[in-house]
């Protein structure tokens, strides 16, 4: 769910977004993909949008310490499950794919990195012991029904 997934601010944004775009306008999004992208695609269905994931990258957590540690305690509260990676599994996947990777290829991105997925506790104790974290992130485009 948005809550349990901690989409609240984004999902807010596009049900406010409505009033503001241009007839065949559409909303762009950028999020830490931290949750799986189909719950991207279906917060922007919920909130009256025909979404999808236009462009799909990676990066390390800005403020390592802290973001990823509150994800954990937030994880221990029952939300989530929240995903991250080893910053190197990430930098080695993607610079095997082609140059240029369209939207419509981040399913696949994600789904074959299941395998690699760290949850937020793990992140954050694999942090402490010296790897550099990161996670995926995605630009979604998300126009009215």
């Amino acid at each position: 769910s948005v809550r349990k997934e901690m989409l609240d601010l984004h999902y807010l944004a596009l049900n406010q977004a409505k009033d503001y775009l241009a007839p065949g306008g559409s909303v762009l999004s950028t999020m830490g993909a931290r949750v799986p992208l189909e719950s991207f695609i279906k917060f922007g269905k919920d909130a009256g949008y025909l979404s999808e994931i236009l462009l799909y990258k990676w990066k390390i957590q800005a403020d390592a310490g802290e973001v990823i540690r509150d994800y954990a305690q937030k994880e221990k509260q029952g939300f989530g499950p929240f995903f991250f990676y080893d910053a190197s599994v990430l930098e080695d996947h993607f610079n095997s794919l082609k140059k240029y990777i369209s939207g419509s290829d981040a399913l696949e991105i994600e789904n074959s990195l299941i395998k690699k997925r760290l949850d937020a506790t793990t992140a954050f104790n694999e942090l402490i012991k010296g790897k550099t974290i990161g996670h995926t992130v995605a630009v979604m485009s998300s126009k009215v029904k």
